[in-house]
């Protein structure tokens, strides 16, 4: 009868300092803490109940439990587009890719209009990319992509359009490896 007694009040007592470190954890929620962002950065504050705000350089102080802080670097960053599959104008199959240089110019679009701001962009300029070397045959897509400018310039003015949405502004589209699938087929055929 005594074993069973001690054993009802450990755990009554291991009960009791599980609640009273979530009390003291809850409280702690309360109390305002504050987050930095650097010049190299932008951040969204969510307040519970309101809509999200742009913030910029600083110290921002908020309240864990009414309000949430995301960062993002603002610098330029690179974006590789995974290749894709698709026929020229003449009915060339290619494989081909490309990275975009981008900034983020609008932090609450590219943060809170997006599930995945990254994989819909990739998506989003794989089919820019698909409609704009549609419009190409394989001798005028080898020659641009080599020389880069007037392919280059066409990506970037479609790319840019077609992601503008996320909130990001495109500096510039290059393709970065093209692959002519009907050679390669060959190739692969008589290494067999």
């Amino acid at each position: 009868r005594g074993s069973c007694v001690s054993e009802t009040f450990a755990q009554v007592f291991t009960q009791l300092l599980g609640w009273l470190g979530s009390f003291v954890e809850w409280i702690f929620k309360w109390v305002p803490v504050y987050e930095i962002v650097t010049y190299n950065e932008v951040a969204v504050k969510y307040p519970r109940g309101g809509r999200p705000k742009r913030l910029g350089p600083g110290v921002h102080w908020y309240c864990r439990n009414l309000s949430r802080i995301a960062k993002h670097f603002a610098c330029r960053f690179t974006q590789t587009v995974k290749p894709i599959c698709v026929e020229t104008k003449d009915g060339v199959p290619v494989m081909i890719g490309m990275v975009i240089t981008a900034h983020i110019k609008d932090i609450v679009k590219y943060e809170v209009e997006n599930l995945n701001a990254d994989d819909n962009m990739d998506e989003v300029a794989q089919g820019a990319l698909r409609d704009v070397v549609m419009e190409y045959s394989w001798e005028d897509l080898r020659k641009n992509t080599r020389d880069g400018t007037r392919f280059g310039n066409v990506l970037s003015n479609r790319i840019g359009k077609a992601v503008e949405r996320f909130g990001v502004e495109v500096e510039s589209a290059r393709p970065n490896d093209q692959v002519r699938l009907d050679l390669l087929r060959g190739a692969v055929r008589i290494f067999r």
